[in-house]
């Protein structure tokens, strides 16, 4: 009796560590600590992901079940016989999967695991690939909400100043007209990102809970300069995913050659008759279908051809892989350069800052106020996108090389 209380008290107590360690993972990552902390619980926590990881656990699961073996059969049989008395069997077999059957199942099973983990590891990818564009973005859309905060504001200034002159000579009204519409044009370009902005929040809000609030110091400065990547050989799902195809149809291959042996079930049989002769004999009992009109050539020939069907496909699909892994290095070679390019060459913030003095000195005319800051607005969008097909290049590139897990964002 002690002992189960004992035992009670312990699985008690580790429910409870393990539900409180639930709690710290999920409280860690609604405040998470750092960037990369915030990028990886995204990933982790994504629906589709979590999602295969439990079907991993099915096909696990699944495995076992390849390996059961069958049932003993137990046959009983008594009928009445003339000499007033009944005539029993009782007949126990057990059946034997000839051909290595149970074997090629597993084998099967195994080989479905496996492209289940393929799956999962490109859940993975195509989660990391989308975190790290959209907190990028995150950090891109501050920038761009600051940067129209502040034309609105200029473009509303300007027009108290002309506004305060009284009377305007046609000129000058048709200067302020234009600020207006500039600001009204502002106006929709800081809804648009401020839209934006909150639906890649509540994406985040859906995946790590109502309690997450983003750290906007967490997000990830514009890089200048970008790490230099080699992808030696292509590690990825779908790389992978070839050879557990090809493995799948080998074991799916094996089973079916396996099928074409018949199942011998044998065991022991008791017969008993009662009445005017009591009699009692033992034998063996044996069944076994022949293998005379069906040797599975038809399953056979099928496995066959789904296995040269996956070789064939597996080549293909290959050097497709090569010539994409090309065009990635390039694309990301070329964004990157253009990225570092412009912040360095382009010295915008001091441009914007000589503007506003040569404003504030009444010596540059509306036109050319709104054409520079619509310039710089242009400018900061044009540079995000390149960092954008930079970053996206880079975590497909990391994807590739399989090195996914061991990244930071």
């Amino acid at each position: 009796m002690r002992l189960k209380l004992l035992l009670g008290l312990i699985t008690l107590l580790l429910s409870h560590f393990s539900f409180a360690q639930e709690d710290a993972n999920s409280s860690s990552c609604q405040k998470p600590s750092d960037k990369n902390k915030l990028f990886w619980c995204l990933v982790k926590n994504k629906p589709e992901v979590k999602l295969q990881e439990i079907d991993i656990k099915v096909h696990e699961n699944a495995i076992s079940e390849a390996n059961q073996m069958p049932n003993p059969e137990l046959e009983v049989e008594s009928i009445d016989n003339k000499a007033g008395g009944l005539t029993s069997e009782v007949t126990l077999k057990h059946t034997f999967e000839l051909g290595g059957k149970r074997s090629s199942r597993e084998q099967v099973a195994v080989a479905e695991k496996g492209i289940s983990e393929t799956q999962h590891l490109a859940e993975l990818e195509e989660a990391a690939r989308e975190f790290a564009i959209n907190i990028y973005r995150l950090r891109q859309l501050k920038t761009e909400l600051e940067l129209a905060n502040e034309n609105l504001e200029t473009f509303r200034n300007i027009q108290r100043q002309y506004k305060k002159l009284g009377r305007m000579n046609p000129e000058q009204s048709v200067s302020v007209s234009v600020f207006e519409i500039a600001e009204q044009e502002t106006e929709l370009k800081r809804e648009a990102l401020i839209q934006e902005k909150k639906q890649i929040l509540s994406q985040f809000q859906a995946i790590l809970g109502k309690g997450f609030s983003l750290n906007e110091e967490l997000l990830p400065d514009l890089k200048s300069e970008w790490p230099t990547i080699d992808v030696d050989e292509i590690r990825n799902s779908t790389h992978l995913n070839l050879n557990r195809e090809v493995d799948l149809a080998v074991a799916k291959y094996g089973l079916a050659k396996s099928e074409s042996w018949p199942n011998l079930s044998i065991g022991p049989k008791f017969e008993q008759t009662t009445g005017n002769i009591n009699e009692t004999t033992f034998g063996v009992a044996l069944s076994m279908p022949l293998p005379i009109l069906n040797l599975n050539g038809g399953g056979r020939a099928k496995a066959s051809s789904e296995l040269q069907k996956v070789e064939l496909q597996k080549k293909l699909i290959s050097d497709r892989l090569e010539q994409y892994k090309n065009f990635l290095l390039n694309s990301y070679i070329s964004s990157s350069a253009i990225v570092q390019k412009s912040i360095k060459r382009a010295n915008i913030q001091k441009r914007h800052k000589n503007l506003h003095t040569l404003l504030n000195r009444g010596v540059v005319n509306s036109a050319l106020v709104i054409e520079m800051h619509r310039e710089v607005f242009e400018f900061y969008e044009g540079l995000h996108e390149h960092e954008l097909k930079a970053i996206d290049a880079l975590w497909r590139l990391y994807a590739l090389k399989g090195t996914l897990r061991k990244e930071e964002i």
